[in-house]
């Protein structure tokens, strides 16, 4: 089975179709290569040295080992000859070999929703130094806030991200684990924040003893004027 791990810190590697810790795997700007370190850094076993030296205009294939014309290569800016290790074919067949097809699930809006959330969440649980082992099927995004009701939508940009799913801690010091997360609306889990229970209950007390003297106050003065 060849397939990018979305639980914990597993991952599959692509060559050598076993499943290794992320720490195995090179970072790239995007995330992870799809090869394990022990893949990546075996390379073609080629003696260079048994090659006669190359014509002008011509490079030997790093996987096929025929020298072909420069036209035959992918440009790379970074090379002495401005040309990548692998001819055209050899690159293509590569590509076709770690190509691995997405189930359906996983091309879903919901889904590259619940995916971005589990990345931000573990970006933050390393910030942090929180616990983080939650999968993507640990994330249940509903239709409906469940604090406030309204409908749960995606903020466009320049748009109130209020009604924006948003994931949150129900015990914030335990951190990301199953069981300790639920999916709420932005405006509920910006209004809780780091609060324990008894710290909304302590809000919820003053602000409530606060708008009935408000309104007392207000009655009395119509009542009185």
């Amino acid at each position: 089975m060849k397939s990018t791990a979305l639980d914990g810190n597993l991952k599959y590697c692509n060559k050598c179709d076993s499943e290794k810790s992320t720490d195995d795997f090179y970072k790239t700007k995007t995330g992870l290569h799809s090869y394990c370190k022990s893949c990546w850094n075996d390379p073609i076993k080629m003696d260079r040295k048994e090659f006669p030296k190359m014509e002008e205009g011509l490079k030997r294939c790093r996987d096929c080992g025929e020298a072909k014309p420069h036209s035959e290569y992918h440009r790379h800016k970074y090379t002495s000859d401005g040309c990548v290790s692998y001819c055209k074919a050899c690159w293509n067949k590569r590509k076709r070999d770690a190509y691995v097809p997405q189930p359906r699930e996983r091309q879903t809006p919901e889904f590259k929703s619940r995916m971005v959330m589990l990345n931000a969440a573990r970006q933050r649980a390393k910030k942090k130094g929180l616990p983080f082992n939650i999968g993507v099927k640990d994330i249940i995004i509903p239709t409906h806030c469940p604090v406030f009701g309204f409908e749960l939508r995606r903020a466009k940009q320049g748009e109130d991200k209020s009604f924006s799913p948003s994931l949150d801690r129900l015990l914030p010091e335990l951190g990301y684990i199953p069981g300790n997360v639920v999916v709420v609306s932005l405006k509920a889990n910006v209004m809780k924040n780091n609060g324990t229970l008894e710290d909304i209950k302590s809000v919820y007390n003053f602000y409530t003893n606060l708008y009935n003297e408000i309104a007392g106050q207000k009655c009395d003065e119509v009542l009185y004027s």
